[in-house]
């Protein structure tokens, strides 16, 4: 985070294989590099981070509300995918999460907007950079957000599924066919990732309890 011990918000490497033991950095211009839970890594290395408070313009240096694909030693920027923000100073704290899935890495990731984009690890956004393989309807009400870390596993029947942490209640234009009670304060949401015309999509599956602190 931005601030914290008088560091500015960066990733850094350092590549213990050689001698001289060489240190990478990657600064995202006005943008500070967001999410409770750290970084994101890829199977094949790559580094995926989550930035914001800064203007959606990549000319500009200046990532907002952008996850970032890294590569894992020199920290050049690979790829990125922009989300919609609700405003120019509005940022998501959730760290994303990657996962096989047929084959190949998907990326999860969380919006300001309070929506969770399902992209491409090999295409984060398409040629705009702004276009997922699917995004959810708002997660989340008001100006809370999706904050803490997106989680995800497999289970025995070979069913993916993917954990969002939702701050303040449930965004009614989402629909759940399960809850348990009414979660006022919060609640963990979770998803199943099933394909939908040849594409991954994440089907709304349950609601926990209410939760002070999800």
């Amino acid at each position: 985070v931005s601030g914290c011990g008088g560091k500015p918000g960066a990733v850094w490497s350092i590549d213990l294989s050689g001698p001289d033991r060489q240190v990478h950095s990657f600064l995202p211009g006005g943008g500070n590099v967001l999410g409770l839970g750290g970084l994101a890594i890829g199977n094949d290395g790559t580094i995926y981070v989550q930035t914001g408070d800064g203007p959606l313009d990549p000319a500009s240096n200046e990532w907002s509300n952008t996850l970032l694909a890294l590569a894992p030693k020199e920290l050049t920027v690979k790829n990125y995918f922009l989300a919609p923000a609700k405003a120019k100073s509005s940022s998501s704290g959730a760290t994303p999460v990657v996962f096989e899935y047929q084959g190949r890495d998907v990326i999860v990731t969380a919006g300001s907007d309070g929506r969770l984009y399902l992209l491409d690890s090999q295409s984060l956004g398409g040629e705009d950079h702004k276009t997922p393989l699917y995004q959810t309807p708002p997660l989340t009400s008001g100006n809370r957000e999706v904050w803490g870390g997106l989680s995800s596993w497999e289970d025995s029947d070979g069913t993916r599924w993917v954990l969002a942490p939702v701050w303040g209640p449930v965004n009614s234009a989402l629909k759940l066919p399960v809850t348990n009670g009414p979660a006022p304060n919060g609640s963990i949401v979770a998803f199943k990732v099933e394909d939908q015309n040849g594409k991954p999509v994440l089907t709304p599956a349950w609601a926990s309890r209410d939760m002070n602190s999800p």
